[in-house]
């Protein structure tokens, strides 16, 4: 029952508010340049990838690899655990 209800909450906050979710094909995304490439696991270039296409995007994972490899790209990428305490800190001013 707590399943279904959070996953109501991100339909209906995430999902389905063009403003805060933009699907993306995979035609239409950025390439993902080979250093970037070579430094993230195959199965998350696909994040990067979309991460690199949207402006001003964000990615948000838990896993710390990943992470460092984004961030040492020059990209914006936060763990979990930051994103939460700013996206429900209501004294941070965000973009998001």
């Amino acid at each position: 029952m707590i399943v279904q209800r959070i996953g109501g909450v991100y339909a209906a906050s995430v999902r389905l508010n063009s403003d805060r979710c933009l699907i993306l094909k995979n035609e239409a995304v950025a390439d993902l340049p080979d250093d970037l490439a070579a430094s993230t696991n195959p199965d998350d270039h696909y994040l990067v990838r979309a991460q690199l296409t949207v402006a001003e995007a964000i990615l948000v994972t838990t896993d710390a690899p990943l992470r460092e490899a984004v961030r040492k790209a020059g990209l914006d990428c936060l763990s979990r655990e930051e994103f939460l305490s700013t996206y429900f800190d209501p004294t941070v001013a965000r973009g998001y």
